[in-house]
């Protein structure tokens, strides 16, 4: 049953997509099969048509490369990055300080000279030494000084996502709702969607209503990458979907302050890893869903990988069902 009613969803995608001039009337598709390490090759001169082919897993696609008569090679993947103070680690090697003690990866401590934040141990900051991270209020010039729990605002520590309606502010994630009105500078409920997923030709097919209804402006009309060339309407701070990172990112702050200040979002080994999981895959659905909407999985290994790889395709079936009957 749910197979027939994705395919008359597509159907009627079809039907009434438009061709986005800005995206070139690109189209994806899985290619034949790879007997030459090809991932991408692009068939027509003027770019239309990318042909795909996953690679092997202990290879990548650097797909942003590919052009005409210039196909892109599968290769190595790239050198596992070096692990930042306060991560466990087996060895001093796996470490950006080369010390690796207990298990866990050392940085510099209280006014020792630093090169940036990455160096400093868990609980500081770098401004040429490295300092205790500022507390609520305090002042600051941006938000890895802050606490773990705090944001840089208007020049001060704040607590994530506390302030109410109608209050001055620069960094949205300071704001109750994750929104600032470009018009006065305060925060506000965020504009939401009226044409949520759907296809468009430019960004004023993308409708967006502010909290009384009324016509807000427009979001992006962005280009995907399926089979049909098709672009949708990206989301807005004001849709559920946004709402949702939110929510979900409250249950990190709970046990973020043993994080560096770099990994106060993740990856950390002091946040549970099912929290960290659900974060990610919002927040990645938010950004991308227009680049994931009707993804083969050729395509899903190469140019949506990031997203795929930690999202069940049961539950994306599921999610884009319910944003279609909207």
């Amino acid at each position: 049953m749910i197979k027939e009613v994705l395919l008359i969803l597509y159907l009627i995608i079809m039907v009434y997509a438009f061709a986005n001039t800005k995206c070139g009337g690109k189209r994806y598709k899985c290619g034949e099969e790879n007997q030459d390490n090809v991932c991408v090759n692009v068939s027509e001169y003027r770019g239309k048509v990318h042909e795909l082919q996953k690679c092997a897993d202990d290879k990548t696609c650097l797909w942003e490369e590919a052009l005409y008569q210039k196909p892109v090679y599968c290769t190595d993947l790239p050198a596992k990055e070096k692990i930042l103070p306060g991560e466990t680690c087996s060895g001093d090697s796996d470490c950006l300080s080369n010390s690796c003690q207990g298990g866990k990866c050392l940085g510099l401590k209280l006014n020792q000279q630093c090169g940036g934040h990455q160096y400093c141990d868990v609980g500081y900051y770098c401004d040429t030494y490295c300092k205790e991270q500022v507390q609520f209020e305090q002042p600051c010039t941006n938000d890895y000084q802050c606490t773990n729990n705090c944001v840089c605002n208007l020049g001060r520590c704040a607590y994530y996502y506390s302030l109410e309606n109608n209050i001055l502010a620069d960094n949205p994630r300071a704001c109750y709702f994750g929104y600032i009105n470009p018009n006065n500078g305060t925060c506000q409920n965020g504009p939401h969607s009226l044409t949520k997923s759907k296809p468009c030709e430019i960004d004023n097919d993308c409708i967006l209503l502010d909290s009384d209804n009324k016509l807000f402006g427009y979001s992006e009309c962005q280009c995907g990458f399926n089979a049909g060339g098709f672009s949708y309407c990206s989301l807005a701070e004001g849709d559920p979907e946004y709402l949702k990172i939110l929510e979900l990112f409250q249950w990190l702050l709970q046990v973020n302050q043993y994080c560096h200040t770099i990994l106060r979002y993740g990856p950390c080994i002091s946040l549970y890893q099912d929290e960290y999981i659900n974060y990610q895959k919002a927040v990645k659905f938010y950004h991308m869903q227009s680049q994931i909407m009707f993804n083969d999985e050729c395509i899903q290994k190469i140019y949506t990988a990031q997203y795929w790889g930690i999202y069940s395709h049961r539950l994306y079936i599921l999610f884009i069902i319910l944003l279609l009957l909207q």
